[in-house]
């Protein structure tokens, strides 16, 4: 553990850093476990018990809740190794809202790894402890640009729902119903949220800096960490 100062000071940071990895490694599981998932916007008949789920890493499926049965396809092409249900097998082609999503959500990972890394580095490293430390507000930036990411994902993929456009006009139906998927809500509240509160944990001395609600207490302990 980096750092000379001993007793509670000591118990402080290693409950700093313990927190910032757990809470790290949960937002690194919701997001995979979302990215992996194909039900980001999900078409659903309840009249035939069965839905359509598009996924934004490129894969489409139709899942049939009677039979607990799953058959995905790449998106770009419109047939499975078995066939389609219609009208699923006339989707339209991933909307260039859906591929923006794409790589926002890669480079939202891409952070996420980063900090889990720094983070990592910080607690078992003196060396890396005594050179990063001064970069901390960099680092703060950065992963504030993967918050932000998270929130224009959600801008992003939302209004897809209501726009209905994943079928073309003639295939549409009053009965069908769009949703947003739980691959998206793993993603987005599964990630964010612990991720969130692994910058809190972190970075606390910097963001109460940014802020001005240090009170003196604070920063007497704060740096001495």
């Amino acid at each position: 553990m980096p750092g000379s100062v001993s007793g509670k000071s000591d118990f402080g940071k290693v409950c700093k850093y313990f927190g910032t990895v757990c809470f790290l490694l949960c937002s690194l599981v919701f997001t995979i476990f979302g990215f992996q998932n194909n039900a980001w916007v999900v078409i659903s008949r309840p009249e035939t018990n069965d839905e359509f789920q598009r996924g934004i890493r490129g894969r489409d499926c139709y899942k049939n809740h009677s039979s607990s049965s799953i058959e995905c396809w790449d998106n770009e092409f419109k047939n499975g190794t078995e066939p389609i249900p219609p009208p699923f097998e006339h989707v339209n082609d991933v909307s260039t809202v859906f591929k923006i999503a794409y790589y926002v959500v890669l480079v939202i990972l891409v952070l996420q790894v980063a900090l889990a890394i720094y983070t990592l580095l910080f607690c078992i490293s003196s060396k890396f402890f005594q050179l990063a430390e001064p970069f901390n507000y960099v680092m703060l930036g950065f992963m504030s640009v993967a918050v932000v990411l998270w929130i224009v994902l959600f801008v992003l993929l939302v209004p897809e729902v209501y726009k209905e456009n994943i079928l073309p006009d003639k295939f549409k139906n009053p009965e069908y119903n769009y949703s947003i998927g739980s691959g998206f809500w793993k993603f987005f509240c599964g990630g964010l949220i612990p991720f969130v509160a692994a910058i809190i944990i972190f970075f606390r001395k910097q963001l109460c800096n940014m802020f001005n609600c240090c009170g003196k207490d604070f920063e007497l302990v704060a740096n001495s960490n």
